[in-house]
């Protein structure tokens, strides 16, 4: 262990050592770069002025050679054409043609032309500057050999390479002397923390220390069996929470005084749609709810309560209660608890309930306002007149028997909705029941002239239910058919006979049902047209009928229809 303390000890120095030298020389070698190209372009400027205050060109000669000599640099001008009129390191008229350079190219833009590469004149790394003189494209350029520049990084570099150097002897022997005090102490508290790793939490070290890890092992074995309590009882509660928070059927979350999630149950996942672990996340970045915010807020300020409506809308809409506590000790906040509530179901039940009543309401108020006002009329006077009395008594009669039958229907819905289960004790022959059913609704389909059709084939097909309420179901079906069936039409009554299900079928060649309305078919009081239903005799709960009953033998009904060809209402049903 120590060897493997120390040897990690010295790579880690190494390697810092290695990069701080990597870094302080590269930093070194730029700095001497960016010096000397401050350098040159200072110098440029300077002698562009000197250089334009002179008129006579071997007086500019000289001073040109001289600054050279003195300073290292060569010194070269330009003319527009490329040309090279002066250099102090070659005789100009055979020099080439320097159009093409490229810091030439800048500085006949007006720029400070900058340029690093290999000289064929000089046969050596230049570094160039070059800047614009007067008018006409004439420049100026000024270079400096890289090997002046580079020996003097050089010599940085003996000098860092040498600090480090003597850095890294030091580093070796503190490194040294650090493995060895640590390394004794450190396998003995490995071997306890095994021990207490297997359960051996009575077990004493055996070594014997000074000072400060003398008293830690002396702690560390104290706590051992209060650790070991600590433990089982730690993993009881966690698991009763747990167990606890899964069974909840609303959702929980709490969060710590940072507002980092600290505790989620699968029922706030499932309603937030969340599928990654969540803890530790803060609320506000996995949740993406302004109303949230304002939540937190004001238990967090205020340290009380507050209760929501959230609006959820994931592909389905659902609508959310939610309600916040904060989670106090003394007057201090340590976060705060979020129970969520689905109440998507329970808004429905309200809004169905209050729709129900003020459609029953109207339901029944219009045939008693009928009878009531053609009374009112008889009393008037028109009772007098037998045939006018004739008449409003059976327009009464009509009101009345619609009263009856809508009062009727409502208690039947009342009792399917009270007894859903019970519809499933008796063992029937739906086959039976439909050509009973056909043979019932043939004379008002006579009546019509409509042509009802038995293609119910089987003798025996079994299923559990009410026998009555499969009547009733399939009267309001084919009542319904031959209703909105025109003279000379068709209906058919059908069985399919599957292998675990019972498919009856009533199909017509009535005036159809538009796509838009068959989603709210099953609705009590839904009509595709009010008017013509009421003349039809129709309640508005005859399908609604027909839903529940087939809801109580756990089947499903399927509704297919085109305008002005007919209807096909499906009925799914178990086999017995």
């Amino acid at each position: 262990m120590r060897a493997r303390l120390f040897t990690g000890y010295l790579v880690l120095i190494l390697i810092s050592i290695m990069i701080t030298g990597f870094i302080t020389l590269k930093f070194t070698e730029q700095n001497y770069m960016d010096m000397t190209e401050e350098r040159l372009v200072e110098n440029a400027k300077v002698i562009k002025e000197y250089i334009i205050s002179y008129a006579d060109e071997r007086a500019l000669e000289d001073f040109a050679v001289g600054f050279s000599r003195q300073f290292g640099i060569r010194l070269t001008i330009i003319a527009p054409d490329g040309s090279v009129t002066l250099d102090t390191s070659k005789d100009a008229s055979t020099m080439e043609k320097h159009t093409n350079r490229p810091e030439i190219a800048s500085a006949r833009r007006g720029e400070v032309g900058k340029n690093i590469r290999y000289s064929d004149t000089l046969d050596t790394n230049m570094m160039y500057v070059a800047i614009p003189l007067q008018e006409e494209n004439e420049v100026l350029r000024l270079a400096v050999p890289l090997d002046t520049v580079q020996s003097k990084i050089r010599h940085q570099w003996r000098i860092i390479i040498l600090a480090l150097l003597v850095a890294l002897g030091i580093a070796v022997y503190q490194g040294n002397h650090f493995s060895a005090g640590v390394t004794k102490p450190v396998l003995e508290m490995v071997d306890l923390s095994h021990r207490i790793a297997r359960g051996e939490f009575g077990r004493m070290a055996e070594g014997q220390y000074r000072d400060e890890m003398e008293e830690l092992v002396y702690a560390f074995n104290s706590m051992a069996s209060r650790l070991k309590q600590s433990i089982g009882e730690l993993k009881a509660n966690s698991l009763k929470l747990e167990a606890i928070l899964s069974s909840i059927s609303d959702g929980v979350i709490a969060v710590d005084s940072y507002m980092r999630i600290i505790l989620i149950n699968p029922t706030a996942k499932r309603l937030f749609r969340l599928e990654e672990n969540v803890l530790g996340e803060y609320f506000l970045e996995v949740f993406h709810f302004d109303q949230f915010y304002i939540m937190l807020q004001k238990i967090m300020n205020k340290k009380e309560t507050s209760t929501m409506e959230l609006i959820l809308n994931q592909g389905d809409e659902k609508i959310l209660r939610v309600n916040g506590a904060p989670i106090l000790e003394e007057s201090n906040f340590l976060g705060a608890v979020i129970l969520v509530q689905d109440i998507t179901e329970l808004r429905k039940l309200e809004q169905v309930r209050t729709d129900f009543v003020a459609n029953v309401s109207h339901e029944l108020k219009t045939p008693l306002t009928s009878i009531k006002g053609f009374v009112e009329t008889l009393r008037g006077g028109a009772i007098e007149n037998k045939e006018t009395a004739v008449k409003f008594l059976d327009i009464i009669q009509i009101e009345a028997d619609r009263l009856s039958r809508l009062i009727n229907d409502i208690l039947s819905l009342s009792e399917l909705e009270s007894s859903r289960n019970s519809l499933l004790a008796d063992k029937i022959n739906i086959a039976a029941i439909a050509r009973d059913t056909l043979d019932m609704m043939k004379a008002y389909a006579d009546t019509k002239n409509i042509t009802l059709e038995n293609s119910v084939l089987q003798d025996e097909v079994w299923i559990h239910g009410s026998a009555d309420r499969i009547k009733q179901m399939l009267i309001n079906l084919v009542d319904n058919a031959i209703k909105y069936t025109p003279t000379g039409g068709k209906v058919t009554v059908m069985l399919e006979d599957l292998k675990d299900t019972v498919i009856c079928r009533v199909r017509d060649t009535g005036i159809g049902i538009a796509e838009e309305h068959i989603p709210r078919l099953f609705e009590r009081f839904y009509r595709v047209d009010k008017g013509r239903s009421r003349s039809q005799g129709g309640t508005g709960l005859g399908l609604a009928i027909v839903k529940h009953i087939v809801l109580s033998m756990k089947g499903r009904i399927e509704v297919k229809s085109q305008v002005g060809k007919g209807s096909e209402f499906s009925i799914f049903i178990p086999k017995a």
